[in-house]
């Protein structure tokens, strides 16, 4: 049996039993002490369910806290507990709503993020690419140049042999 049914299970019983006393004192006693005793009961009643009624909805706050904390520090896939009732059921519904869009904006900033390394790592690579590119153009230069110095000397070495 969970708490909330003991609790009114005590109360029910306790009701009765102050019903059951009031009747015996109201058969064997004169007017005043009657009233006396009968509001003296009333009075204790009140206080005690009051008592357990505050206490009854303490418990349900401090689900309702424990919840949104869990949720305020980033717990999305955390579900509300079966201890709330309905009392709280458009806060929770609100809170869940927001949850869950959390989670979906999270799951997107994720894709978003995979997307964004996997274009990094492509344009990394063809960086590579085209600084081996570069590297390959300046070698045939370096040797175009060297091919076009030696045809070069050849040609004046040509020239002083002919004079």
């Amino acid at each position: 049996m969970n708490k909330r049914a003991s609790i009114f299970t005590t109360l029910f019983l306790m009701n009765g039993a102050i019903m059951g006393i009031l009747t015996f004192l109201l058969t064997s006693v004169d007017f005043v002490t009657k009233s006396v005793i009968a509001y003296g009961l009333a009075f204790a009643f009140a206080l005690l369910t009051t008592w357990l009624i505050i206490t009854i909805v303490k418990a349900q706050v401090n689900h309702l806290v424990a919840y949104t904390n869990e949720v305020a520090h980033g717990n999305v896939t955390i579900q509300p507990s079966r201890a709330l009732k309905s009392e709280f059921t458009p806060t929770i519904t609100s809170i869940d709503a927001l949850s869950r869009n959390v989670k979906v904006i999270l799951g997107k900033m994720l894709i978003t993020s995979e997307k964004l390394f996997d274009l990094i790592k492509a344009l990394n690579d063809r960086g590579n690419d085209l600084s081996q590119s570069f590297e390959h153009v300046a070698e045939n230069i370096t040797q175009i140049a060297l091919s076009v110095d030696d045809v070069s000397k050849e040609s004046i070495d040509t020239k002083k042999c002919n004079w």
